[in-house]
């Protein structure tokens, strides 16, 4: 073989000029595939707990330069090698607001013709993947299973999982409870998994999306919502499409914001491809169109979850694709043999052509009252075109944003989503703040042992050698952490001292101290923040801290919970799931408050676990406040001691 394979000086020289770029390869057998990775450098797009789906098929992602992947080309045993190029989400950036006083927060319903569902009219719970951005655990929707795709995320907290709010919208479209609180979504009885492949920016390269795709299948879901896209077509994607079809998956996607083609994978003819339409039924200006275009559905200023209990409003094909998808496990629920062609044949054929836009709109009243008649149409057969009245909304009152969830005339400002960035940063693994301490790879806010502050843990780790700050073994009170971190955030904003609680050592409060002095705003995340920025961002690493105590001080089962016996896993007695969710929406109601800190009673909750207990709480609370609050803490309190563990 050529340069690509063989090293000599030679090809040195030439490879050592040309730039490299990430491409996906795809061999024909395992054995190929472990020469290709023993030669060259494979490139990690996705986290360790998924890399065996791509490696199933014989896939991986490496860098190359043009002359490397010309010499491939040429070798019989690879069977694909194409660029591994970046998807995004398929969400409008530009909006054009509507003014009303009186606001329709479901009027997409409405317009599809969607009737509300119970419990008890479920025959068949049907299970859709969304492969976005993540979904927040607790945000006023019910997951079967999370998990994050995205390296450095590997212990994600599961409540702070969706990095942009743009995976939230698209789960809340689908399936947000019927609870008086926020929308309730076409099918709350939807079995949710979230596979979280965008990142921070809404961002993937394509083989994190492939590789999410391969996960879907083998949790054996019903359905797979896609809100992105890209302009080219992808051999490797359309592989992994085939393989979803073939395992009786019904594939749906966004169509794209592109005013004109639309994108992959929608472009495919085994996927249902989403246009949107506004209120009044009119094809929107940034939809994507042509034949290619299946359905379209409600994509302009459409109301769905956010986060921290908030409302959104937001445009694109993004929003159309999962009310798509909605509807389709609706059609599965009371048809449960029917195969993922029927339902996708059901949906096209069932469309409202009334509208005169020449596509046809999402109705799911028709689809569900004539589903036996619709899945027999083939070329010799003529099905009634449904023509019935469409209840165009015209002004809904929505405008673009994030709103209170219980004062909808409010728009809420950036503090929520800095918050957010804030409670998400500990569990990410930062290349500015990486470093090599005595061996072992270590991260300024990273790592529940040694950094015990920033993840609820109830002791600092042991870590063997001679620099006294990485060394010792000694209790961390996480209640007095959270208190003093919340206090610290408000002092970025007041400028007044903040002063550490009782329960909290010197040696701790130094450590939290030098920590948050060591942010780099301007390098770590473009830009200079006001004090306001400062302040919710600490603010949401508080409630990380908060929440996290949940994941790491919990005693299940005659031991504490760690990483490997399902510390961050949501299905790992979900009670303390639920209970850390309402204690971070208690800080949360401290943070808006405006100058505010957050108290032991956000711990309060804790009071109510049967299926688990908090460890050391007793101890921490005596410290922090005295023996007659920590009293209420005995029957839910595991005393605990260093490293053991029980």
């Amino acid at each position: 073989m050529g340069c690509g394979i063989i090293e000599s000086d030679n090809c040195s020289k030439i490879n050592a000029s040309e730039k490299k770029q990430n491409y996906i390869i795809q061999t024909s057998s395992g054995r190929e595939l472990d020469h290709i990775l023993r030669v060259y450098d494979e490139i990690e797009s996705v986290t360790e707990a998924a890399k065996d789906e791509l490696v199933d098929e014989n896939m991986a992602t490496v860098l190359l330069n043009k002359y490397e992947v010309e010499e491939l080309k040429e070798d019989a045993d690879i069977v694909s090698i194409e660029k591994d190029k970046v998807v995004k989400a398929a969400k409008e950036k530009n909006v054009k607001k509507i003014n009303g006083k009186d606001i329709d927060l479901e009027w997409n319903k409405k317009l599809i013709k969607c009737k509300s569902i119970k419990d008890d009219d479920v025959k068949k719970r049907v299970k859709i993947a969304v492969i976005d951005s993540g979904v927040d655990w607790g945000n006023d929707i019910d997951l079967e299973e999370t998990i994050t795709l995205v390296p450095g995320e590997e212990e994600m907290n599961p409540l702070f999982m969706d990095g942009t709010g743009h995976g939230n919208s698209v789960a809340g479209l689908i399936a947000a409870k019927d609870n008086n609180e926020g929308i309730t979504g076409i099918n709350p009885n939807a079995a949710i998994y979230s596979i979280r492949v965008l990142d921070d920016n809404n961002e993937s390269p394509l083989s994190r999306v492939i590789d999410g795709i391969y996960y879907a299948i083998s949790k054996k879901v019903d359905i797979i919502n896609m809100s992105f896209g890209l302009d080219s077509y992808s051999e490797a994607l359309k592989k992994a499409i085939d393989a979803a079809e073939n395992a009786g998956i019904l594939v749906v996607a966004a169509a794209g914001n592109t005013s004109a083609n639309v994108q992959y994978p929608a472009a495919y003819d085994s996927v249902l491809a989403v246009g949107s339409v506004d209120s009044d039924a009119d094809l929107a200006d940034s939809s994507a169109r042509g034949e290619r275009i299946d359905v379209v559905a409600p994509g302009e200023l459409v109301c769905s979850t956010g986060q921290f209990g908030d409302l959104l409003i937001e445009s694109g094909t993004s929003l159309a694709a999962p009310q798509v998808a909605a509807v389709a496990s609706r059609i599965m629920e009371e048809n449960p043999n029917a195969s993922n062609t029927d339902v996708k044949n059901a949906i096209i054929h069932g469309a409202n052509y009334s509208n005169g836009v020449g596509y046809g709109l999402l109705d799911e009243k028709y689809v569900l009252e004539n589903y036996d008649e619709l899945i027999e149409y083939d070329n010799d057969k003529v099905i009634e075109v449904n023509d019935t009245e469409i209840d165009v909304l015209g002004d809904t009152g929505c405008v673009k944003g994030s709103w209170s969830g219980d004062k909808h005339e409010t728009l809420i400002g950036s503090g929520h989503s800095n918050v957010k960035k804030g409670a998400r940063f500990p569990d990410i693994k930062d290349p500015y703040l990486d470093g090599s301490v005595l061996g072992v790879q270590m991260y300024r806010f990273a790592g529940m042992m040694h950094n015990p502050w920033w993840h609820g843990y109830y002791q600092k780790g042991k870590v063997v050698g001679n620099n006294p700050k990485y060394e010792g073994e000694y209790f961390n009170n996480y209640v007095a952490c959270y208190i003093y971190i919340t206090r610290l955030a408000n002092e970025m904003k007041t400028k007044k001292v903040a002063n550490a609680p009782l329960g909290l050592t010197s040696d701790i409060e130094s450590e939290i101290k030098y920590d948050l002095g060591s942010l780099d705003w301007q390098r770590s995340y473009g830009y200079i923040p006001t004090g306001e920025t400062e302040r919710a961002f600490v603010w949401g690493m508080a409630l990380h801290s908060l929440a996290d105590a949940f994941a790491h001080s919990v005693f299940v089962n005659g031991h504490v919970i760690t990483h490997d016996t399902g510390a961050d896993n949501i299905n790992t007695c979900k009670q303390r799931w639920n209970h850390a969710k309402i204690a971070v929406d208690s800080g949360m109601e401290m943070f808006k408050k405006g100058n505010s800190s957050g108290t032991y009673k956000e711990f309060n909750i804790v009071k109510q676990a049967s299926s688990y207990k908090m460890v050391n709480i007793k101890k921490h609370m005596n410290s922090l406040a005295g023996n007659s609050v920590a009293s209420g803490y005995s029957a839910v309190n595991k005393d605990v001691s260093l490293s053991s563990g029980n």
